[in-house]
């Protein structure tokens, strides 16, 4: 984890020395896939004496809005929608059983842009929201190229941390298309 969190760290502050064009007043409508990986007791397999359970990786896809309040900070709200798997074995009668449920969690975001080009933007995205009715918080980076008139494509991997009980931590991977709005 301090590996990952070091890269991170290492990309950001490359990427400050790349001059930013003025995001303020600019709108952007994001739509994303993606895959998360769960951590910490609330995604830990457990057994009692009659079952055991195992909780898989969630499958997701979200859209996101963003609205420019200074030259390189946005803000905006998300809709992100959550694939949950989980498997259950009866020890006694050997029946397994999967299941899955999908979660809705809105969340509020801020974006501080590293650069943003015509061509390129490198955003940290930080959030705040609710994890199917829980406070989590949620930081990562999206990078995004330009790959046509007025779209760009992007990937976003991020860290969430569930107010859960038990608690747990999420790290997503997504990739998505982003579109500018208005003027």
């Amino acid at each position: 984890m301090k590996k990952a969190l070091t890269i991170i760290g290492i990309v950001l502050l490359a990427t400050t020395a790349v001059s930013a064009e003025d995001l303020e007043g600019e709108m952007f409508v994001n739509g994303y896939v993606g895959y998360a990986l769960g951590f910490g007791d609330a995604f830990e397999d457990y057994e009692t004496d009659f079952f055991e359970f195992t909780v898989g990786p969630t499958f997701n896809l979200g859209g996101q809005f963003f609205y420019g309040m200074k030259e390189n900070i946005m803000i905006g709200g998300e809709l992100y929608l959550q694939n949950y798997s989980a498997e259950s074995e009866d020890k006694t009668s050997g029946v397994s059983v999967s299941d899955s449920e999908f979660d809705a969690n809105i969340l509020a975001n801020g974006l501080y842009a590293f650069n943003h080009t015509e061509e390129k933007a490198t955003f940290g995205i930080a959030g705040l929201g609710l994890y199917d009715g829980d406070l989590g918080l949620s930081a990562g980076i999206i990078y995004q190229q330009k790959v046509g008139e007025s779209i760009m494509l992007f990937g976003m991997p991020r860290f969430h941390l569930l107010f859960t009980d038990p608690s747990g931590y999420m790290l997503q991977l997504s990739v998505g298309a982003s579109f500018p709005i208005g003027g």
